[in-house]
């Protein structure tokens, strides 16, 4: 029995090592047995009438051979089966595929020789597909290929249906015309060759079973590579991608596990929401035991939810509004985004309470922005006030305090009230009361006092100074207002009085009777009255 069995290593690894920077999944070993020789070969009937000569023959490469005889009525070969190829393919191993070569040849120069049954044998019974070709056989040994690596012939094969001595392949020849001359089909060969490597599964679970994520947040995935057949686990490494924007940490991870299943994980984190889906792909790259697999599963990406909370202010009437501001409340920002815009308020000027509004505050389209107002209150001014005192001499008037309130543009505001500030009568008046009410809504009322005073009325005469000869009456005594003045209606009551004495001399002339009303301070500034003696003039008489 003819027979090989390879391995694709050696440049081939070196070229895949080369590539795997290149490919998205790299070549595992591709593993190959064959092409054996059948170690049975054996006529079966059950289809045709003609049965093949000397069977056993298809087991040694080289004369003499197979052969059958169709002629005219007898058009039909049965089943040339050849079995026991002597497999040994591990079980762990998965098939990938079968090929088969034909080394076969017709007796005539014109053959009419044909395929009628090319097909493989599981457990002594033909199964699959007919590969049978429609090309006359040719005149000289050649061999004809059917299958391939990649070809199961229409049905699944373990290695065990592989090894069993009851797998071969089975071949039936007819002739495609019913002319009077015989031809002879000849085989000298049934070579088998089987492609197989060692398989492996591979599944990705993100979330623990719910693929749902914020913007931003972490995301566990884990992948599995599971061996098809046996307890080896699968190593190496497994690569992720995403068809959205997202980060891998780490970028890869390596396989650990027993009993033929290993698992890594990573943990995925969406740089934006895209789509609102994102595809993930695992990908393992196999190795020189194991073959390549990958998995995808969807992940729902969601915005981020974050709450941003105003915060309340205050300012007095009349002020600028402060700086509108807001704290995060919920949620957190990632990366480094940042807000945009700026909050507003309601409109108004006068005092209360105006609901601060979200303005044009956005975040990129990542979150789910929840805004929460509060209010900017209005606080009254105080209004600035101004109340001159007064201090005036009587004059029978009545006196009130001078003032003015202003509001914060220094304008007059309305709502002083002076009227307990009047006077009329002389008096000290202190902690005289003023209040001001504010009619606008806009300001706090206001209220003080002053010390205000009317006095007496000042005034001051001067006598006149007067003179008289011996003997003679008194002159009227008489004076001058030299400062103040009287008041409409008022007038001196009394008279001015001299010192006692009749003699020559000076005498004082004193203030006596002379008076005015109490509410004036009157002072007097005196003079003399001067008392002369009589001139007598004598005449003188010369001698």
């Amino acid at each position: 029995m003819k027979s090989s069995k390879s391995i694709l290593g050696g440049s081939i690894i070196m070229t895949i090592m080369l590539l795997v920077t290149v490919l998205t999944i790299s070549t595992a070993m591709a593993y190959i047995e064959g092409p054996y020789d059948a170690g049975s070969g054996t006529n079966v009937v059950g289809i045709g009438t003609e049965p093949w000569q000397n069977p056993e023959n298809l087991t040694t490469p080289g004369s003499p051979y197979t052969m059958v005889t169709l002629y005219q009525g007898h058009r039909y070969s049965n089943y040339l089966q050849g079995t026991q190829y002597g497999f040994a393919i591990p079980t762990e191993a998965s098939i990938t595929g079968i090929e088969v070569n034909i080394n076969h040849m017709s007796s005539s120069r014109n053959p009419n020789v044909i395929d009628n049954v090319v097909s493989l044998v599981k457990a002594g019974t033909i199964v699959g597909d007919n590969k049978a070709s429609a090309v006359q056989w040719p005149t000289t040994l050649t061999i004809a290929t059917y299958g391939n690596p990649t070809d199961l012939w229409g049905t699944t094969w373990t290695p065990t249906d592989i090894n069993s001595p009851d797998f071969g392949v089975a071949l039936a020849a007819f002739r495609d015309n019913n002319g009077n001359n015989s031809r002879d089909a000849i085989i000298d060969t049934l070579q088998i060759t089987v492609y197989y490597e060692f398989s492996t599964t591979t599944t990705v679970d993100c979330g623990n079973g719910s693929p749902v994520v914020n913007y931003g947040d972490n995301l566990t995935c884990v992948v599995t590579v599971t061996q098809l057949n046996g307890d080896t686990s699968p190593n190496g490494t497994v690569s992720w991608t995403t068809d959205g924007n997202g980060l891998f940490n780490p970028n890869s991870c390596m396989l650990t596990g027993a009993g033929g299943v290993s698992t890594c994980s990573v943990t995925y984190t969406p740089s934006a929401v895209g789509i609102g889906t994102h595809l993930i792909t695992t990908t393992y790259f196999g190795d020189g035991y194991f073959t390549p697999s990958s998995a995808t599963q969807m992940v729902t990406v969601t915005p981020r939810p974050l709450t941003v909370t105003a915060d309340p202010q205050s300012k007095v009437f009349g002020n600028d509004d402060p700086a509108f501001t807001y704290n995060v409340t919920s949620g957190s920002l990632v990366f480094s985004d940042t807000f945009t815009g700026t909050l507003t308020r309601h409109t108004g000027e006068d005092v209360g309470q105006y609901e601060i509004q979200q303005g044009n505050l956005r975040l990129s389209a990542n979150y789910d922005l929840t805004y929460v107002d509060d209010y900017l209150t209005i606080a009254k001014a105080d209004p600035s006030c101004v109340v001159t005192a007064y201090t005036v001499e009587y004059d029978q008037e009545a006196h009130t305090a001078t003032g003015a309130c202003t509001d914060v543009k220094g304008k007059d505001l309305t709502g002083l009230d002076l009227t307990s500030t009047t006077h009329t009568t002389v008096g000290i008046y202190p902690d005289d009361p003023w209040t001001f009410t504010d009619v606008t809504g806009n300001y706090n009322d206001a209220a003080g006092t002053t010390d205000n005073e009317i006095t007496l009325r000042v005034i001051t005469i001067v006598a006149d100074s007067k003179s008289k000869i011996f003997g003679y009456p008194d002159p009227a005594l008489t004076f001058q207002i030299t400062s103040g003045s009287l008041l409409a209606g008022d007038s001196f009551s009394g008279e001015l009085t001299h010192q006692p004495g009749k003699s020559i001399g000076k005498y004082a002339i004193l203030q006596g009777t002379l008076s005015l009303p109490d509410y004036y301070y009157m002072t007097y500034v005196g003079a003399d009255l001067t008392i002369t003696g009589i001139r007598i003039v004598i005449p003188l008489v010369l001698r």
